[in-house]
């Protein structure tokens, strides 16, 4: 009896000492806000000289490691507009007039080249001269032809992007979405009549975490949220099998699913599982639902189990759906990002430390192994012992969108919310009506609060510090500064 009392003693001591003395996260070796700014602007400037087509406009598609072209010459309409989203990010991070230069000509190159004026939507592919070579509608590019588009507005507030945007988005409700089954479809003519029903991952995610989490944070708009909402209940019920803790990639218009691995394929895609899980936190943070926080906790444990290299912080391209120990050889940059950026994520809505421990060496994995200290960028793809597998700039689905977004959210996850140091953004209004609300934060942080405005470098105090925006004075031309601080 004395034995289990004082065996009852020592553990309800221990639960006290951990549930109820919260330790101060050991944030030692994180690189802070100013690291992530100053990576993303020196990559920024790597794309700017080396993948720019001075001859025809845009950018080059095919760069290798040196940034020489290859590969053809094609343009994609869809690509093209990430670059639009990376250079907002490069004029939003540091105020300079040339990264928001850059951002109106690749804007006014999209909208002249890649918008289908007849039947609307973003064309597939151009050539090199901007010439139309393939007119259908992609599930995957239509997204993210919105998504630079949605960024620039949210440092401009350019009514007539919005209206792109707002007519590319009822194209994708009205048209490509399927009224029947849910889901969008993976394909459109170029009438908008559907090409191709089956509904693979992209097709659903993009337009969450590519357009519409930021035209909602830039808006605070219902029904893009309501939109976000509608796909990841969808993509949680009919992507994955209630018996397995994975999210799946192809299906057919039914949700019947589709893929035919070998025994030993690697069938769960690590960026994707990633996407859904940093989604749905997104979702949580903003309209305080319980269900979003189950699922995503629920989904990220076999992810950190099985995808995550713990002592690299490498994250596996894909893991065996049946055999989670299975995985690929090969790191793409884009799978590190979304891990990196998921980490942070998870460290701020948990308080874990493993969350922070699982970032520090993420993002020294990313540092260290997938910059290319020598020619500038991120290479494709490295080995997880970080030997280089494909050390291309550019192809057909890498442009400099993943390293600028992965660059804007760590300076901001980092600075609002690890190191707790104040973080400055920039915004040019070309026009502003007077009581106009300007939103300038990218991120849902409700403990963010404003702490300085500037406009056209003089104090403007007409703004809301916990609420989160600026009430802007009638003008044209309006170059305002924004510090923004995350409260301890």
């Amino acid at each position: 009896m004395i034995q289990r009392c004082i065996s009852f003693t020592w553990l309800f001591s221990i639960l006290l000492f951990f549930g109820g003395c919260q330790q101060a996260p050991n944030t030692a070796n994180v690189p802070e806000a100013n690291f992530w700014k100053k990576q993303g602007v020196e990559i920024l400037d790597h794309w700017d000289s080396q993948a720019r087509d001075t001859a025809y406009g845009t950018f080059h598609t095919f760069l290798d490691r040196q940034w020489n072209t290859y590969n053809g010459s094609e343009k994609y309409p869809g690509m093209i507009s990430r670059h639009l989203f990376s250079y907002s990010v490069g004029y939003m991070l540091t105020g300079e007039k040339q990264y928001l230069r850059r951002a109106s000509q690749t804007a006014d190159y999209l909208i002249r080249h890649g918008w289908d004026r007849k039947y609307g939507g973003w064309y597939n592919a151009l050539d090199r001269r901007g010439h139309v070579v393939d007119s259908s509608k992609d599930g995957f590019f239509q997204p993210y032809a919105i998504a630079g588009l949605t960024m620039y507005y949210f440092i401009t507030h350019d009514p007539q992007i919005l209206d792109y945007i707002e007519r590319s988005h009822r194209i994708m409700q009205e048209h490509a979405w399927d009224s029947l089954y849910g889901g969008y479809y993976r394909s459109l003519n170029r009438d908008l009549t559907v090409q191709n029903t089956d509904k693979d991952f992209s097709p659903q995610l993009a337009p969450v975490s590519g357009y519409l989490i930021y035209l909602y944070l830039a808006t605070r708009e219902k029904n893009y949220l309501r939109q976000m909402e509608r796909i990841l209940q969808h993509v949680v019920r009919e992507m994955s099998f209630e018996d397995e803790p994975w999210i799946l990639e192809r299906f057919d218009r039914r949700w019947n699913y589709t893929y035919s691995p070998r025994e030993d394929s690697t069938e769960v895609n690590t960026g994707h599982h990633a996407e859904v899980v940093w989604m749905l936190l997104r979702l949580y943070r903003i309209t305080s639902k319980d269900a979003y926080l189950k699922k995503a906790m629920k989904l990220q444990e076999p992810l950190y189990q099985h995808g995550l290299e713990e002592r690299s912080g490498a994250w596996y391209h894909r893991i065996g759906r049946h055999s989670p120990s299975y995985h690929s050889t090969n790191v793409p940059w884009w799978i590190q990002a979304y891990g990196n950026m998921l980490s942070l994520y998870l460290h701020n809505q948990t308080g874990q430390d493993r969350f922070l421990k699982a970032f520090r060496r993420g993002a020294g994995f990313w540092n260290n192994r997938l910059i290319d200290d020598q020619y500038g960028g991120a290479y494709l793809s490295v080995g997880p012992d970080g030997e280089i597998q494909k050390g291309s700039k550019a192809v057909r689905s890498k442009t400099s969108y993943h390293t600028l977004e992965h660059s804007l959210l760590n300076t901001l996850y980092t600075g609002l919310w690890v190191s707790h140091q104040p973080v400055t953004l920039h915004f040019h209004i070309s026009r502003a009506k007077k009581g106009e609300k300007l939103y300038p934060l990218p991120v849902e942080a409700p403990e963010a609060v404003l702490q300085e405005v500037k406009i056209n470098g003089s104090p403007w105090n007409d703004f809301r510090t916990r609420e989160g925006y600026i009430v802007l004075p009638e003008g044209e031309d309006l170059d305002i500064e924004v510090r923004v601080a995350g409260e301890k």
